[in-house]
């Protein structure tokens, strides 16, 4: 359940080369090393540090919920 009393649903896909699910807080640490990765952002500098990709993570987390997908 989330703050509001609303149900918290939970959907995972996968197929044998992907998978989507909601974020974990285990995603955030592997998260702030890809974006610390100058090969991997050279195209969006500056790196952020671990405090701004932790708050981009949580920025994006609401628009993770299902209810937030297209129909």
């Amino acid at each position: 359940m989330t703050e509001d009393s609303t149900p918290t649903l939970i959907i995972e896909f996968e197929t044998p080369r992907l998978r989507l699910r909601q974020w974990r807080e285990s995603d955030l640490a592997p998260f702030a090393a890809m974006a610390a990765d100058p090969q991997v952002m050279e195209f969006l500098l500056p790196l952020p540090t671990r405090a701004d990709s932790d708050a981009m993570a949580e920025r994006v987390k609401p628009r993770n919920r299902p209810t937030c997908w297209p129909h």
